[in-house]
């Protein structure tokens, strides 16, 4: 369960951490798609920020980790992630690269912290047992 919370909490760490480091404006708040901030400023000038989507992140990051542990809802839990990128878009709040790299960030972080919890485990049971 640990793997869980970690995997839903460093996707969402590292999204918003992504988006104040690389600065691309909010499609409703900027004139194109190219209009970008400088890193971090938008820590004193209140402008928003937009990739990679931490909302998208989150939500394939949670669908995976649900995955991880209750295998029949995988359609679902995949299907609510989508509508929750999807609806993103729709509110002008974010580009399809942002939603995709969020999508894919929150997927792979993820697997990746359930594949870590799996070797740590191992790894003690090696050495418990061994």
């Amino acid at each position: 369960m640990s793997a869980a919370f970690a995997a839903v909490l460093l996707t969402a760490l590292l999204a918003n951490a992504a988006q104040t480091a690389i600065g691309r404006v909010r499609p409703n708040r900027a004139p194109s798609h190219l209009t970008f901030v400088p890193p971090f400023s938008q820590l004193w000038t209140k402008q928003e920020v937009c990739f990679p989507s931490g909302e998208a992140a989150t939500a394939f990051a949670l669908a995976g980790v649900l995955t991880r542990l209750y295998r029949r809802g995988r359609v679902l839990f995949y299907a609510a992630s989508a509508l929750a990128a999807v609806s993103r878009l729709v509110n002008g709040a974010h580009y399809v690269s942002d939603v995709a790299a969020g999508a894919l960030l929150g997927a792979l972080l993820a697997d990746a912290c359930f594949r870590l919890a799996n070797r740590l485990i191992a790894a003690r049971l090696g050495t418990a047992h061994g």
